[in-house]
């Protein structure tokens, strides 16, 4: 008896958002995600809907506003980020220089690709800006101070010289490395983020005050 040939699911074609198998609110978000690092949060919703082969309609049904939608994609990023904090500590326990070090070469890897997620949290906090501080901006904002004050505890447990003022430097930087890549594009300074950061961890490593050379 011969057997019957083995029967394989055909992958859809196309980008993921056009998947009709999957549920539309799925599809608006995984167009969200796509077109808000490549286009800005502003994107209408009547446009994300249909990149999504659904509507307008069906996009209020399910996330009533287009403020809400840029809420879940913003929400998204944070919990991606925290997982990535997760994931350094848990391969490099009890070592807060090898995070520190971890954490920024990854960044420099990511930031090539202006879409990546590692790039989007500065921006959108850049795009939210208004003046009264809206909640959403809050919320990234709160977000970004927790990063910056872990950093400064993985630099004071590594015992480098005023922890503080590294972390803040090593935020400065990589922000910059960042956003480079929107001016510089695939090979552009972003690409000696890890060595920019280990010229600013040595000169934090000499047992004794910095001194400014304008000083």
């Amino acid at each position: 008896m011969r057997a019957s040939p083995p029967v394989f699911k055909k992958a859809p074609s196309g980008p993921d958002y056009a998947d009709q198998s999957k549920p539309a609110k799925e599809r608006i978000a995984l167009a969200a995600r796509r077109i808000f690092p490549m286009y800005g949060i502003y994107v209408p919703l009547r446009e994300i809907a249909e990149m999504a082969g659904s509507n307008e309609a069906t996009a209020i049904m399910h996330y009533e506003c287009h403020g809400r939608l840029v809420q879940v994609w913003v929400e998204g990023l944070i919990n991606e980020n925290e997982a990535h904090w997760k994931a350094t500590e848990a391969e490099y326990p009890d070592q807060p220089e090898a995070q520190l070090r971890s954490w920024i070469k990854g960044i420099e890897l990511e930031a090539g690709d202006a879409s990546s997620e590692v790039c989007q949290l500065p921006r959108v906090a850049a795009q939210l800006f208004r003046w009264d501080s809206p909640p959403l901006l809050r919320q990234v904002r709160s977000i970004r101070v927790r990063e910056l004050n872990r950093i400064v505890q993985l630099c004071r447990r590594a015992k480098f010289d005023e922890p503080a003022s590294l972390a803040h430097k090593l935020v400065l930087l990589v922000d910059g490395a960042r956003s480079g890549s929107n001016s510089f594009g695939h090979d552009g300074p972003h690409s000696h983020l890890s060595e920019a950061a280990s010229d600013l961890m040595a000169a934090h490593r000499g047992g004794g005050k910095l001194i400014s050379p304008l000083d």
